[in-house]
């Protein structure tokens, strides 16, 4: 049973790495992406200034929420995409993943009205992988050897986190599914 649960929900760890590497590459793009619209949609002089946001939802915790002025948010962006390039490069993979995910939700939290369901997946992607060995192949971390399970001959992996990712994307497309034949 372990056998066939590993070969349908294990991982090769070469896969990941790509998989490290597509999100990275993401990350750049969006933050390249939304940098066009730096001022308008998170400084104080644009659509959503600090003061509304906190009348619509007092309890939000962002980074972004720290100064309302574009070089602030700038230095924040700038922040964020050497990040992802370290994660694009495979060094220290896992601390690069979680403060990723943090730097991420908090953009996300700074202007809530702009966030779509590729932000979320985005997020999630990034919640699963800190706990998946993406670092494991093609990275530093993996010449450095930071890690016994890094230097591991094996290039698959099965665990309770590779079983979370693999059910998340199917719940997706179920629920995608789902919702697109339902009768209303």
């Amino acid at each position: 049973l372990r056998n066939k649960l590993e070969e349908l929900l294990g991982f090769d760890l070469r896969s990941l790495a790509a998989l490290r590497v597509a999100v990275a590459l993401l990350i750049i793009g969006d933050l390249i992406s939304r940098s066009r619209d730096l001022v308008a949609h998170y400084t104080d002089f644009g659509a959503v200034p600090r003061a509304a946001l906190t009348l619509y939802d007092r309890w939000r915790i962002s980074v972004h929420l720290m100064s309302g002025t574009w070089e602030v948010q700038a230095l924040l962006f700038i922040i964020t995409g050497v990040l992802a390039v370290m994660l694009l490069i495979g060094y220290r993979t896992r601390l690069m993943t979680a403060i990723l995910w943090f730097l991420l939700a908090s953009l996300d939290s700074r202007n809530p009205f702009i966030a779509d369901g590729g932000d979320t997946l985005l997020r999630l992607t990034l919640f699963w992988a800190f706990f998946l060995p993406w670092g494991a192949r093609f990275s530093i971390d993996q010449s450095l050897a930071a890690s016994a399970s890094y230097s591991s001959s094996s290039n698959r992996v099965f665990s309770a986190a590779t079983f979370a990712y693999a059910m998340q994307i199917t719940l997706i497309y179920a629920f995608s599914i789902m919702h697109k034949t339902s009768p209303q």
